[in-house]
């Protein structure tokens, strides 16, 4: 299966369960390595002599198809940033337990996580 193969697979499962209340989150992890000679399959790969082009990188394949769906470190700080408009937008039973994580309000009466409480078990 070649990488736009499992992207548009990808894309295709996300956007048959994106308005069902029992979606699950997705993670997907990809364990990506130099691979060794065929003639030679248990000694180390060689070291490439010809990087791939920006288009052929893994991140630029994932946008190409996905951008829409992905969650990013930047979205998760600007959501956390200003609660009113991402997490409590949604009905209160959908909303993280307020438990996991402190608030505050800005000058601008914006609530904004302040911090994430540990919780050793």
């Amino acid at each position: 299966m070649g990488l736009f193969s499992l992207t548009s697979q990808l894309l295709n499962y996300i956007q048959n369960s994106e308005t069902t209340v029992a979606a699950n989150l997705l993670y997907l992890t990809l364990n990506v390595h130099a691979a060794a000679s065929s003639s030679s399959p248990l000694s180390s790969a060689m070291k490439p002599s010809k990087l791939p082009q920006n288009s052929n990188l893994l991140g630029t394949q994932f946008n190409t198809n996905l951008t829409r769906y992905l969650y990013t470190p930047t979205a998760l700080l600007e959501d956390r940033e200003d609660l009113n408009n991402s997490w409590f937008r949604v009905n209160e039973a959908y909303r993280p337990l307020t438990e996991y994580y402190a608030t505050n309000k800005n000058e601008c009466k914006r609530i904004f996580c302040q911090q994430f409480i540990k919780y050793n078990y």
